[in-house]
């Protein structure tokens, strides 16, 4: 069955570029053997888990965004770009990730998020056991915007945009692994949507993963490829990711 790991609603408003979101990956409190998330494992079969210490992260990193550019008539292309192992292609499609919430380029309309609230793994407690690696997190006040799916805009995400998450096993700036999933339903809402729930399924197809895997009841992530020399730079995240030798 399938279940929900992100949800997106809306706060109406009158002018169409007030429109704001809160972008929720979410932490369940359900129970019952049937009720399940899907787990977050390193390549390696590691259950990942992040810790805050003081609002800094500590292990795994969880990020939220977007591609710039991504229309869906470019899906193919995205998506053998990011499962590439060629560094200089994935190099290319994630200089394209535009952050959300961590004030990309000084633009607060992208949403905020708090040390408690940011995207992140954490356990979740299921029928009394402490289960790991299960997704938590938001990202509040992204402004809906209009314009061109996935484009950039100073006034914030533009309706339909495709919200991807974009998960590593460390840090960004040590990360040796990388999962990109994205639901088919995980888009920004339009002007007239009130409070919707855009998402109802979790990344449980093989279109789903766009780099890593669905290893049964699991997500996985993979191994960054060694670009030799050269850094793996997420350009447009204002990051570089270095594999380590």
């Amino acid at each position: 069955m399938k279940r929900c790991l992100l949800t997106i609603t809306a706060a109406g408003a009158a002018v169409f570029q007030a429109d704001a979101s809160n972008i929720l990956v979410s932490d369940f409190s359900g129970s019952g053997a049937a009720f399940q998330e899907r787990p977050i494992r390193s390549a390696d079969g590691f259950i990942l888990n992040t810790t805050l210490s003081s609002g800094v992260i500590v292990g795994a990193q969880v990020r939220m965004g977007y591609f710039s550019g991504f229309d869906g008539s470019n899906d193919a292309a995205l998506t053998a770009a990011l499962a590439s192992e060629d560094p200089a292609v994935l190099n290319g499609a994630l200089s394209r990730f535009v952050p959300m919430g961590e004030n990309f380029g000084g633009n607060a309309n992208l949403g905020t998020v708090t040390s408690t609230g940011l995207p992140r793994i954490t356990p979740r407690t299921i029928n009394t056991v402490s289960y790991q690696g299960r997704l938590a997190g938001q990202v509040s006040n992204a402004v809906v915007t209009s314009g061109a799916p996935n484009s950039i805009s100073p006034s914030g995400v533009p309706s339909g945009t495709r919200i991807f998450l974009l998960v590593y096993n460390a840090p960004v700036a040590t990360a040796t692994q990388l999962g990109i999933f994205s639901s088919t339903v995980w888009t920004m809402p339009t002007d007239n949507l009130i409070n919707p729930a855009l998402n109802t399924v979790d990344v449980d197809a093989a279109a789903e993963v766009y780099r890593g895997s669905l290893n049964g009841s699991e997500l996985r992530l993979a191994v960054i490829p060694e670009p030799s020399a050269t850094l793996l730079a997420l350009v447009g995240a204002g990051f570089a990711l270095r594999r380590r030798r």
